[in-house]
């Protein structure tokens, strides 16, 4: 390994040493010092038979391996399991770090694969703004998700991997003081005690609801946020390097097997694709609720210091005709506050859909259209009275996440 990349890797090094140290506290402190020391042995002699190719080392590694007691070998085992999961953690959140010295850069030296070096190299290669519109509108991307998932570990497993890598990363951007460092090791033990204490592996197979559960899972705790992000960071790239904006669509859509693969299971029938359907209904629409609610709290701009378009004016009017139960909360909470009281109504009609059978509409929306278009009234007024930043960093958002998800989450496979 070169020099400049065994630098690089230095500080992920230092992280797995780290999450390896803690580990080992724990095992300690749960299986006894005979066990740690156990594991450690086995550690050593790996380390040995491979790097250093000595052949006794790897005959010892193997008596120990076929001599341990039977008492011992799941927790020396699940240690291994265990310490691989924080390795990974320890290189995700490396992953991360070089983003982060890419960006801390002078002058422009973006990431290899980053969307920088892709816009910069189209631009590069004379791609005209026009071309690259029309591709872009042209583009269609299909992402399908399977019920053959490779990703064994139960979602509470997961859950704790991401505490563990947000506890990480506050380590190494926060610059702690002794007693943030120490509360940060405090909440790592723990989080790795709960790894050691949980079972990592479902004890009964996953039924086509769990199935569809993880999809969820992924789809609304990482994809919901981490997709629009990109998408709006490819879009500002453009504006930058090329001075123009591309439309504010989007070019992914999700497609799913899971819950409708007829493909021999007998348990997929049309009543669990029914459930899947309004599973992930609900799970979208929830996610839409929590992205207004935040909007709500943070577009606070009032009518008696900026003007709003016509258009959100006229549909303000139209809503309290067609909600008039809304007149109150809006004239005295949201006096004056026009973000606000269309975050309200927006808020309202989602919640309706959660109230109510798949073939009402009530006071709901009926098609995606029609909620795109109430956000979409926010933005282009936000923007007519010069709060840009708000309109491209909080609505464009949400409008993204409307494009990508509508209110299905997923289109199923049957």
């Amino acid at each position: 390994m070169k020099l400049k990349d065994r630098e690089k890797f230095l500080p992920l090094r230092r992280d797995v040493k780290y999450l390896g140290a803690i580990l080992g506290e724990v095992i300690k402190h749960q299986e006894g010092e005979t066990v740690f020391q156990l594991v450690e042995k086995v550690r050593i002699l790996a380390i040995r038979a491979r790097r250093e190719g000595h052949l006794d080392a790897l005959d010892e590694l193997t008596q120990v391996l076929n001599t341990l007691p039977d008492d011992k070998v799941e927790a020396v085992i699940r240690s291994y399991s265990i310490y691989f999961q924080l390795v990974n953690i320890a290189e995700d959140n490396h992953r991360m770090r070089r983003k982060r010295h890419y960006e801390r850069q002078e002058g422009f030296h973006p990431q290899s694969g980053s969307v920088q070096d892709l816009v910069h190299r189209l631009h590069k290669a004379k791609v005209s703004f026009n071309k690259l519109s029309s591709k872009f509108q042209e583009l269609s991307i299909l992402l399908v998700l399977t019920a053959h998932p490779t990703q064994s570990l139960p979602a509470e497993v997961l859950a704790k991997h991401q505490i563990i890598w947000d506890l990480l990363l506050r380590r190494q951007i926060m610059n702690p003081t002794r007693k943030e460092e120490q509360r940060i090791h405090e909440a790592l033990v723990e989080q790795v005690t709960n790894l050691w204490q949980s079972n990592e592996l479902r004890t009964i197979s996953p039924t086509v609801q769990d199935e569809v559960g993880m999809a969820l899972h992924y789809l609304s705790t990482v994809l919901f946020d981490a997709l629009p992000d990109l998408a709006l960071a490819f879009r500002a790239e453009v504006k930058k390097v090329y001075g123009k904006e591309l439309p504010l669509v989007s070019a992914i859509r999700f497609g799913s097997w899971i819950g409708g693969d007829r493909d021999g299971n007998p348990n997929v029938t049309h009543k669990t694709l029914r459930w899947a359907l309004l599973r992930s209904k609900r799970e979208v629409i929830e996610r839409y609720i929590q992205a207004v609610r935040q909007l709500q709290v943070e577009l606070t701009h009032s009518d008696q210091l900026i003007k709003v378009t016509a258009a959100l004016n006229r549909s303000l009017s139209l809503d309290l005709r067609a909600l008039p139960a809304l007149r109150e909360i809006l004239e005295t909470r949201y006096a004056q506050q026009p973000y606000r009281q269309k975050c309200e109504i927006i808020r309202h009609r989602l919640t309706q859909m959660l109230r109510q059978s798949v073939l009402e509409t009530s006071e709901g929306y009926s098609h995606i259209k029609e909620l795109r278009k109430d956000v979409e009234l926010m933005y282009t007024s936000l923007k007519s009275h010069q709060a840009e930043v708000s309109a491209e960093r909080k609505v464009a958002r949400l409008l993204m996440q409307i494009d990508l998800f509508g209110f299905h989450f997923t289109r199923f496979d049957v």
